[in-house]
């Protein structure tokens, strides 16, 4: 049972030690693959999509600065001035019309060089056309006067206007449509790029209008597409198609057909779409998708999109391999757990037999030891009796003993109180520090404030000698000036003022023996306390004392009753006498008792051994 059981257990651990590395390995793998892809798959569709949007923003440039260039050229103004003069241009003299041709030929010689172009168009203030040149099925036709059109409530016409004279409109791309409105077959895709006209005082007096084919925008879209490994679409700001790999998605919001982005995405991911900002998302839906919005017109977005399951496609495959790796791993592992289990059941049976052996002997070890014990007992019996004795004995000491702990314990308390009066002691002792350093410093103030004293006294004495002097001078003065004592009224005025001062440093003096006799006050009271303090003191070291004399009283109780134990001890020492000599029968006993110990050793030395064998088996 115990086999089966560690085969099992073994065999558990080296499915578990197999299988989970090599599942962590091909999980890892599988994780680190489909990041890689994902990774990849975005960053080349990030590309493609980018690429494409700047196709698209750098053709869009083109056309805006050739319409700049348009605004430029001299039939334009001519034509403005002619119109404001009453048909004849006042700088050069030339008529209306002959302006009107001249723009003629350079609206023709754009167009032969650039095909793309299908109209170009300049509108007075008013949405009239004044020239007009057409590409009809690559031919260039200039349109008479009758046939001119107006376009003043068309959104492009008010919506140039509205802008500044030096940026271009430029709109989104629509089918183009016939003079009734209808949508010409075959789809032509048109963009339309425009730009306001000021006459020299700044007055806007029309746009210059261009109606560009994008059917080459359109074409490079599709070029770029890959079946179902990457799909490219062309939406405008409100999701509708311009460009879809299924033309039946084409042209929703021209054909009312409703098709756009909300038909086949989530709300969320529509939202970050036509947020005409560039990104990618990859979550929460089954393709990776990138979109671009191009800088020059932020009403036409291109998306990008690869279905996941043919970028992961890999994948599959890849898990599939992994799988059979680690079948194959558990499936090698098993047959050489098997092959090892048998060998060590083998070694294990042979420790097993080993171990019976020794095991035996043991058993005839043990009954020998069984037999002295018994003499051993017989032994312990004798012993028992004189340690009855013992006992006796060592009840007596233990009254004894307990008498001795009584009066150690008075004398515990007593040496308490002891400690607790020196303690008391020395607190007092530590007051009578404190005051003593308060007569200290009292007597240091008394010191500087004597100092103070002898400063002023000695300023007293130099106003004394200073008055003594302007006196002398005075008297001196008043003999010279005969009656014209001025100067002597100087000198009299200065004398009042020494004697101010003198006055003055009596004050601060009187304020100053006040302090000292405050200062010597305080130290006749400090030193009242001190001695106080010293009495106290006195007090508590007699209170020791008394302490200390009880304790010398209980200790010597307790040497009285130490000598009886010491009486009762000697009878102990007879019965241990006793003890010692059972003992020794006890001695040879144990004696016996160790040979057999030794054939109990060399069994259980073999018993080891088969032990380490069946331990470096498992």
């Amino acid at each position: 049972m115990f086999f089966k059981k560690l085969t099992n257990k073994l065999l558990a651990l080296l499915f578990l030690s197999t299988s989970i590395p090599v599942s962590i390995v091909g999980l890892y793998g599988i994780y680190s693959s489909t990041n890689t892809l994902t990774n990849q798959a975005i960053s080349q569709l990030d590309a493609e999509v980018n690429s494409q949007g700047q196709k698209l923003t750098n053709f869009l440039d083109i056309i805006s600065s050739e319409v700049r260039f348009l605004k430029t050229v001299p039939p334009i103004q001519g034509i403005i001035r002619a119109r404001e003069n009453g048909g004849i241009d006042k700088d050069d003299s030339s008529t209306y019309d002959a302006w009107v041709n001249r723009l003629n030929i350079i609206f023709v010689g754009i167009m032969k060089e650039k095909n793309y172009y299908l109209k170009l168009r300049f509108l007075d203030e008013n949405g009239t056309e004044i020239v007009r040149v057409d590409n009809l099925n690559d031919s260039l036709k200039v349109i008479a006067k009758k046939d001119m059109e107006n376009h003043k409530n068309k959104d492009f016409f008010q919506e140039t206007l509205n802008i500044d004279v030096k940026d271009t409109y430029i709109s989104t791309i629509s089918l183009k449509r016939t003079k009734n409105g209808e949508i010409e077959h075959p789809y032509i895709p048109v963009i339309r790029c425009a730009i306001a006209i000021n006459n020299v005082n700044g007055q806007k007096r029309g746009i210059i209008l261009a109606d560009v084919s994008a059917e080459i925008l359109l074409k490079k879209i599709e070029e770029a597409n890959k079946g179902e490994e990457r799909k490219l679409f062309l939406v405008d700001e409100k999701g509708y198609y311009l460009f879809n790999p299924d033309k039946q998605k084409q042209w929703g919001k021209d054909l009312n057909t409703q098709e756009k982005l909300s038909l086949y995405y989530p709300q969320e991911i529509v939202e970050k779409i036509l947020s005409r900002k560039a990104g990618n998302i990859s979550e929460n839906t089954n393709s990776i998708i990138s979109y671009y919005s191009p800088t020059a017109n932020n009403d036409l977005i291109i998306i990008g999109q690869s279905p996941k399951e043919v970028i992961f496609s890999s994948i599959a495959a890849f898990r599939n391999v992994t799988g059979l790796i680690i079948i194959l791993s558990l499936g090698g592992a098993l047959a050489l757990g098997i092959w090892l289990l048998s060998r060590i059941t083998e070694n294990i049976n042979k420790a097993v037999t080993i171990i019976a052996s020794s095991s035996m002997q043991i058993m005839g070890t043990t009954e020998q030891q069984s037999r002295i014990a018994s003499q051993q007992a017989i032994s312990v019996n004798e012993t028992s009796a004189t340690m009855d004795e013992l006992g006796v004995s060592s009840q007596q000491s233990a009254q004894q003993t307990q008498a001795a702990s009584v009066a150690a314990q008075q004398a515990l308390n007593l040496t308490e109180e002891g400690n607790h009066a020196v303690d008391l002691s020395l607190k007092g002792m530590s007051k009578l520090q404190t005051k003593v350093s308060g007569i200290a410093d009292k007597i240091f103030q008394l010191n500087e404030q004597t100092n103070q004293i002898s400063n002023i006294s000695n300023l007293v004495s130099n106003l004394a000698n200073q008055t003594n002097m302007l006196a002398l001078n005075a008297a001196v003065e008043a003999v010279r000036a005969g009656e014209n004592g001025k100067g002597f009224g100087v000198i009299a005025t200065e004398i009042r003022k020494l004697s101010d001062d003198s006055k003055n440093s009596a004050n601060k003096i009187t304020i100053l023996v006040t302090d000292i006799q405050n200062a010597i006050q305080s130290t006749v009271t400090v030193t009242q306390e001190g001695t106080q303090t010293l009495q106290e003191g006195i007090q508590i070291n007699q209170k020791t004392a008394d302490v200390f004399l009880g304790v010398a009283n209980a200790v010597n109780n307790m040497v009285l009753n130490n000598q009886q134990i010491s009486l009762n001890i000697k009878q102990q020492a007879n019965a241990i006498q006793e003890v010692v000599k059972r003992m020794n029968n006890l001695n040879q006993g144990a004696q016996e008792t160790s040979s057999g110990i030794n054939q109990t050793n060399i069994g259980i030395q073999k018993l080891n051994d088969g032990a380490q064998t069946l331990k470096s088996i498992i």
